[in-house]
């Protein structure tokens, strides 16, 4: 009832609320904090960088760069707090850029935050927060993808990555593993960086698609395994990992991956955190992919060996049991490239397109790589460990059968060489002495016997993984195609069925 009172009071409440009605204005119009005095209720911790989302795999650029305290948030804000607060991340992600953005509202006079009264009507002030909000959205959205639906350098870096990190670039795959195989099949000490750096540039240049940010991509050589830095993950929260392979034992192939820089604000989503998880994804299929070569180059090296008739016998378990291996690895490759990554990338970008604010992009882009890496079953413990035992069972094979090849092209080598118009019974001894050379070979060897327990190995690592997936697949259904694929008609589960319980081997581990 004291109308002198009343007045003071609202004069001394507006004259108190200016300077944090001018710093809400600054924030939520402009991106800036201007808190001189650490009285304003949005903080800045100065120390996050941009910088650090390409270089620190935890960096929590986006939510710990501004945050919000409660105990300085006036009552009638406290309900909006979170608004006000994404409205000037929002800006000043459009600052961090070089640009200088202002929303129209701020130059508006009689705006609705122009008055120190909005403060006592919290819907009013709720409106204008969330306009503001909008408003600034849009600007950032604008930044990220573009003015054109997927036209923006974020989805242009996207369709970069998949191209190199998820082999969507097949001819560029090729090209670079025929080239620069000789130099990663070295250990990691011995390996030239910069030669590989030519034979990356080289292949890019060969390829069918011209990429505008080629020059982003990079060799790397990690020192760890695949399996080693996956378990490392898997297990970081009960376990001290294990130190770093020596490099001059770790090969190449084992160590190699890409590296991509990426700069603001695309790194915004493609953080180290996620360029890890590509590279994750990409070592598993980089590795598939060589075990593949691998044993297709087995069957080129034996090719001298079709020559002496006679030999066919001796390597028919061999051809038999390459051919098991490169069922399981196209059946496996098909799996991921076919059924997981295209279908999951091709609900990416719909759901991107349609993506209504920065979190959003950042959260369906984390949930794809980690929807990927499971699906591609590389966050589960027990099945990394038996693919990893099966495609080291490969592996061996594919080097003692190289090394038999090699042996068996040197024997032939070391015939006598035939005159011109020998007598077909010349030509004939000549052959059988040479095939009782190879045969001989093969027997000094072993190889028949290492054959038949590679054989073994396989059957029972394969065996083991199909029982792991038919257990998992009553709950992760693209286990089950999988489970289809290796399985189609059922050979497996009938020899498992009749053959007796026997212990997983020891390879690979």
């Amino acid at each position: 009832g004291d109308e002198d009172g009343r007045a003071l009071c609202g004069f001394l409440f507006r004259r108190a609320a200016a300077p944090f009605l001018r710093s809400l204005r600054q924030w939520v119009y402009c991106g800036v904090c201007d808190d001189p005095h650490g009285e304003f209720f949005v903080v800045s911790d100065p120390r996050i960088a941009k910088e650090s989302l390409t270089s620190d795999f935890s960096c929590a650029y986006w939510e710990r760069r501004f945050s919000s305290r409660p105990e300085l948030t006036p009552p009638a804000l406290a309900p909006h707090a979170r608004t006000a607060l994404d409205a000037g991340k929002l800006l000043h992600l459009a600052r961090e850029s070089g640009l200088e953005p202002s929303n129209p509202q701020l130059a508006e006079e009689g705006g609705p935050l122009s008055s120190p009264d909005c403060l006592l009507d919290a819907t009013a002030l709720g409106g204008a927060l969330v306009e503001a909000r909008a408003w600034a959205n849009a600007r950032a959205l604008q930044l990220l993808l573009g003015g054109g639906k997927g036209e923006g350098e974020l989805f242009g870096r996207l369709a970069s990555l998949k191209h190199y990190f998820l082999l969507d670039q097949g001819d560029f795959f090729v090209h670079f593993l025929d080239s620069a195989e000789e130099e990663l099949v070295k250990p990691v000490a011995r390996i030239s960086v910069g030669r590989l750096a030519s034979k990356l540039e080289l292949s890019l240049r060969q390829a069918a698609l011209v990429d505008p940010y080629r020059s982003s991509l990079s060799c790397e050589l990690l020192p760890c395994n695949l399996t080693s830095q996956l378990l490392r993950i898997i297990n970081s929260a009960r376990a001290v990992p294990p130190p770093p392979a020596a490099a001059d034992k770790t090969p190449g192939l084992d160590a190699f991956t890409f590296e991509y820089r990426v700069g603001w604000p695309a790194s915004l989503v493609l953080s180290r955190h996620a360029l890890i998880k590509y590279q994750l994804l990409f070592r598993h299929l980089f590795h598939c992919k060589h075990v593949e070569r691998q044993l297709s180059a087995c069957w080129l090296s034996l090719q001298d060996a079709k020559r002496l008739g006679s030999l066919g016998g001796a390597l028919a378990a061999s051809h038999t049991l390459r051919q098991r291996m490169l069922h399981f690895l196209h059946n496996m490759e098909h799996y991921m490239m076919l059924e997981v990554l295209e279908p999951n990338w091709h609900v990416l970008m719909l759901r991107l397109r349609g993506a209504q604010s920065v979190d959003e992009l950042i959260s369906l882009h984390a949930s794809f790589l980690d929807r990927s890496l499971k699906e591609c079953m590389l966050r589960d413990a027990p099945l990394l460990k038996l693919l990893a035992k099966l495609l080291t069972i490969c592996v061996i094979y594919a080097d003692q059968t190289r090394s038999l090849s090699a042996a068996i092209t040197a024997a032939v080598g070391e015939a006598p060489p035939l005159r011109a118009g020998a007598p077909h019974e010349e030509r004939a001894a000549v052959r059988r002495e040479t095939c009782r050379r190879v045969e001989q070979l093969i027997s000094d060897r072993r190889y028949a016997r290492n054959v038949e327990t590679f054989g073994q190995k396989f059957d029972d690592e394969l065996l083991a993984l199909l029982a792991e997936l038919r257990k998992q697949a009553h709950r992760e259904w693209n286990l089950a195609h999988l489970l289809a694929r290796l399985d189609f008609n059922h050979f497996w589960r009938q020899k498992q069925a009749t053959a007796p319980a026997a212990a997983p081997s020891a390879v690979g581990e």
